[in-house]
């Protein structure tokens, strides 16, 4: 475990605006995904469109939250021991691409039509809370 000092939260203003100008641009390119379009299959098996972009979304909720909290006072681990070996052992892999087809079944043009960064109807609000948190 590597402990760094992370700096106060006004240090992570160019952070928060980056990720929010990416968010941004993933939506634009997002908007106007047909339901052909999202069932096409990736470069990165087993995934479709749909699977990917479900994935991504689930990532950018997480990342939408850590990024509104207050920072930690020390980092308790670095991101080669948070990307370690145990992220990426089989089951883990497997469960992971499951929960990418089981939210992607839930995604569909419309609902990135209507809101690109919220993707699945469910978490709309919480989407959208966390970009409020952002701006």
């Amino acid at each position: 475990m590597v402990e760094q000092t992370i700096g106060n939260p006004p240090e992570l203003t160019p952070v928060r605006a980056a990720f929010r100008d990416e968010c941004v641009r993933l939506a634009a390119e997002l908007r106007d995904l047909t339901e052909a379009d999202l069932d096409r299959l990736t470069n990165c098996p087993p995934w479709t469109v749909r699977d990917l972009i479900a994935h991504v979304h689930t990532g950018v909720g997480r990342l939408a939250g850590m990024l509104a909290a207050p920072a930690p006072p020390r980092a308790r681990v670095d991101a080669a021991g948070y990307f370690g070996a145990a992220k990426f052992t089989p089951p883990v892999d497997a469960d992971r691409i499951e929960g990418g087809h089981r939210a992607g079944r839930c995604l569909t043009a419309t609902t990135l039509a209507d809101d690109p960064l919220s993707g699945q109807a469910p978490s709309r609000r919480a989407a959208g809370a966390s970009r409020q948190r952002l701006r």
